[in-house]
């Protein structure tokens, strides 16, 4: 499972895939997320094992700290 930080959903494993997560929701603001709208989001764990690249950390650090 991929981890997340600052959204909040409602998870629901009995139910089919494609169907299990719903209800998802910014914390900071409790405003839903809007399945039109473009996010940029950050990882910091891949579901793939072969991942080829630096960690996300390092690509962030180069861009906040230039």
């Amino acid at each position: 499972m991929v981890r997340v930080g600052g959204i909040k959903y409602t998870c629901s494993p009995k139910n089919e895939m494609g169907k299990r997560i719903s209800n998802l929701r910014m914390v900071s603001t409790d405003k839903p997320l809007e399945a039109s709208k473009k996010y940029i989001v950050g990882g910091w764990g891949s579901i793939n094992p072969n991942v080829d690249g630096p960690p996300i950390y390092s690509l962030l650090e180069k861009l906040y700290f230039k």
